[in-house]
Parts: structure tokens; sequence; C-alpha cells
């Protein structure tokens, strides 16, 4: 058997970065509502497309797209919930 090239390699990583993050979810030790875990989901997910460059799965490429783009709406919303607040706690003072 070959040794994974680069590529690979990073795929690997975010696999192992998805199993840890969901762990984490699993034994909260972290929040799946937070930006935490929004985070770790997005750069998990960038992770693995790098290995499809070399062998091209479509369905896999549609999950990880879905998978980065939620993440990053999802983060987004957060981040505009967080200054809401703040600025509702701001003009109550």
């Amino acid at each position: 058997m070959d040794s994974p090239s680069f590529m690979q390699a990073l795929g690997f990583l975010g696999v192992a970065g998805y199993i840890s993050c969901f762990a984490s979810l699993q034994f909260g030790l972290i929040d799946g509502n937070g930006r935490l875990f929004a985070m770790m989901s997005i750069i998990n997910a960038s992770l693995v497309p790098v290995s499809l460059m070399e062998h091209f799965n479509l369905p896999a490429a549609i999950i990880q797209i879905s998978w980065i783009t939620f993440g990053l709406v999802g983060l987004i919303l957060k981040t505009i919930r967080l200054h809401r607040g703040r600025d509702e706690r701001i003009r109550s003072n």
C-alpha cells in the first residue's frame, strides 16, 4: 500500500478533526450551538475536499460544500446576534 499523498493526508486530518469535534460535542466538552463548534466544522470540512482534488467524488464534494456553507452562515448569524445583544445592553445602560 502506498503512503498517502500530501492532499490525502490533509483529507485524513479533516476526518480526524470531524471525529474529535463530534466526540467533543457528545462528551459535553464543546457546545453545539457555540462558535467553536462552527469554526471547527468549517475547518474540518475545508480540509476534506483537498483530498478530492486527487480522486474526485461528487457526492463527497457536495456534502463538504454544504457543510462549509451552513457552518459559515451559522457563524455569521451567531456573530450578528452577539453584536445585537451587546448593542441592546449598551442602549439599556
